[in-house]
């Protein structure tokens, strides 16, 4: 299939629940709406001079994307409005690492860095703000809360939990933050690791939590009690990514040892390992019905898995870069991808799996 896409590495994709669209963003300042057939529906600069597009939500009615870029700036799409800005969520002074939209719609999350450098290039250097994550009312676009400390580096992801309850927070440092989003406060910090932590993934059904780290280690907590459950080990290198199966009954990770391995996520035992990659293997997701698994490599290399056995599906050979993003529409009718070149490949399972089966 040709690939087509940005001038620069894409850093982030999102799917809307609703199957309806695509987005990705990218270094070239650069976000593509794509509709579900995989066309361009729209391509606009969204964060600038000079801005990368970091991070990007949809609203769960899919009618809104939020964008969070490096020139300090949070903005709202409107994607049924021919991608208009609706609103602009200013506060922070230094780039914005990652944004989130919480399930029920109702507020927005960023994280910002103070030691990355400041937007405005050529302006003077501004107060440095503290590490910070900010709260915004979906609904109105207007701040509600500031959450500071206690990280200690850049602050690079932020994902609510399913309920609303939480909100966690991960960065350069080994831990994880977990705030309570109704009491604005700190609840608790989630310490353990040995290594910095590369990913955190919620449970789908419940507040437990999954964490990816350097020292080789995934790690599951329960969010309530701020502690430990399990400790996946297993790997021979760092833990890229990791992600619950769809009914949670799973888990599956992604090495630098090239590998990605599935475990159990009630007793923590490895099942199997997927094996395949010709190097560190970055990315991984799970199917919306949870038959397959998708992972993308620094080997250039999409590949599609069968969650059962691990054998491999299909290996697409379509990026010239590194792979920066792997996931599957809401619907299981899309796998896109996303690499260092600036390709986006959007493929039909169909071709894949067979006519009229989704993923």
């Amino acid at each position: 299939m040709d690939c087509v896409g940005h001038d620069k590495s894409v850093e982030c994709l999102a799917n809307s629940l609703d199957s309806s669209w695509i987005a990705t963003g990218s270094y070239d300042s650069t976000i593509i709406l794509w509709n579900s057939r995989g066309e361009v529906a729209k391509e606009w600069v969204a964060h600038g001079p000079g801005g990368v597009v970091n991070s990007l939500a949809f609203s769960p009615d899919s009618h809104y994307l939020v964008s969070a870029g490096s020139d300090g700036m949070v903005a709202i799409w409107d994607v049924n409005q021919d991608a208009s800005k609706t609103a602009t969520l200013a506060g922070h002074t230094h780039a914005v690492a990652s944004c989130a939209w919480s399930q029920d719609g109702t507020l927005i999350a960023s994280a910002c860095d103070e030691n990355s450098y400041p937007y405005r290039p050529g302006a003077p250097e501004p107060e440095p703000e503290s590490l910070t994550v900010r709260l915004w009312d979906a609904q109105t676009f207007q701040q509600v809360h500031v959450f500071e400390g206690p990280h200690e580096g850049a602050i690079w992801s932020v994902a609510f939990s399913p309920d609303g309850r939480w909100l966690v927070s991960r960065g350069e440092d080994h831990y994880c933050c977990v705030w309570d989003v109704a009491r604005r406060t700190l609840h608790t910090v989630l310490r353990g690791h040995g290594g910095l932590l590369r990913a955190a993934a919620f449970h789908p059904r419940s507040t437990r939590l999954a964490t990816a780290s350097m020292d080789h280690t995934i790690r599951i907590w329960d969010v309530e009690k701020g502690e430990t459950l399990l400790t996946l080990a297993g790997h021979k290198n760092e833990v890229f990514a990791v992600a619950f199966s769809p009914d949670g009954h799973l888990i599956v990770s992604a090495s630098g040892d090239e590998t990605a391995k599935v475990w159990d996520a009630n007793s923590g035992a490895m099942l199997f390992s997927i094996e395949g990659h010709d190097e560190p293997c970055r990315r991984i997701s799970f199917s919306p019905s949870g038959h397959y698994i998708a992972s993308g490599s620094n080997d250039r290399t999409v590949r599609l898995w069968r969650t059962d056995d691990g054998s491999c599906l299909a290996v697409f050979r379509d990026h010239g870069g590194a792979v920066n993003r792997v996931a599957f529409s809401q619907d299981g009718e899309t796998l896109t991808s996303v690499a260092t070149d600036g390709t986006v490949c959007i493929r039909h399972l169909s071709d894949v799996i067979g006519k009229g089966r989704h993923a």
